[in-house]
């Protein structure tokens, strides 16, 4: 799946297209050149959230500013409320 990017000026005047697109193709927001938010529906979020919680460590599951002893402690999930069910078995 390849990502489609547009600048931040044109997401904001035409926002109703854009999120249109964005469920069906993931769309890179870019602000000064720089892609910093991707548009995704939220069941493609929700699928890669539980992949994450797979792959990654619980260390690697804290936000950047909370690693290292920096906050408070809480996980990716516990801080964004996505939804994350356990996988089973």
């Amino acid at each position: 799946m390849s990502i489609e990017h547009a600048p931040f000026d044109e997401v904001k005047k035409r926002f109703d297209v854009t999120y249109d697109k964005a469920m069906s193709t993931p769309i890179a927001v870019q602000r000064n050149g720089v892609a910093h938010v991707v548009m995704v529906p939220a069941t493609e979020f929700e699928r890669l959230a539980r992949l994450d919680h797979v792959a990654m460590t619980p260390e690697e599951q804290r936000w950047p500013h909370e690693r290292a002893g920096s906050g408070d402690g809480r996980t990716i999930w516990e801080t964004s409320g996505a939804k994350c069910p356990p996988l089973s078995d």
